[in-house]
């Protein structure tokens, strides 16, 4: 599978074409369950950044924070859930 990256202008915007189809794959209440294992931080993050759909930016202006403190967040939510999906932990 390749990664397509959407500028960031046009996914500000809420012009993103493509869903999240690995997410979309799993069942919202699965989901949900593993996002709330997360720590607040992370869970936080991701819901803003993934299932939300808003830039770094934009998630950082709602939470009223620096971007670059969503982005670290945001990463190590994303590492978790993968681990958990994989089987490994």
């Amino acid at each position: 599978m390749r990664l397509v990256r959407v500028p960031r202008r046009l996914h500000e915007q809420g012009q993103c074409p493509l869903g999240h189809v690995s997410l979309d794959a799993i069942h919202g209440l699965a989901l949900e369950q593993l996002v709330d294992q997360l720590s607040a931080a992370q869970a936080t993050a991701l819901r803003l950044t993934v299932l939300e759909g808003l830039s770094l930016r934009a998630a950082a202006e709602r939470l009223e924070i620096n971007a670059m403190s969503v982005q670290p967040a945001q990463k190590k939510a994303l590492a978790a859930l993968r681990q958990q999906l994989t089987g490994g932990g």
